[in-house]
């Protein structure tokens, strides 16, 4: 009987996530176009960095200083890789949340690399 690695490969074993906001600045309005056109951009470059990339719609939630609770439509963008594609494109998905949290007026865009959250600043 063969190996399981045989049969399915060493894997690849670390995911990278981000996270696109559905709204401009705390509590701001409802901009789908800017959305989806993110959405878009971290599907295509995921795909390209990754090979392939899973989205997936969501709620996200935190408490404002000046709104308290603030919920909003997000989509999380998911793409795995192996040890080497975690050290080679941390630097590029940092990049993309930076741009999409300065175009989008957040504060911070999350990214998640494996089962790590962290909260990029805009540039």
């Amino acid at each position: 009987m063969a190996n399981i690695e045989d049969i399915i490969g060493s894997g690849l074993n670390h995911r990278f996530g981000i996270i696109i906001p559905s709204t401009q600045g705390v509590a701001g309005q409802d901009i789908d176009g800017k959305s989806n056109k993110w959405t878009r951009i971290a599907q295509e470059q995921f795909s390209k960095w990754f090979g392939g990339a899973t989205t997936s719609q969501g709620e996200g939630a935190w408490m404002s200083e000046s709104e308290g609770l603030v919920t909003e439509k997000v989509v999380t963008v998911n793409g795995h890789t192996d040890s080497d594609g975690i050290k080679d494109r941390i630097r590029d998905v940092a990049g993309l949340a930076q741009d999409i949290a300065k175009d989008m007026q957040q504060e911070a865009v999350t990214i998640i690399v494996d089962n790590s959250m962290h909260f990029i600043e805009a540039a």
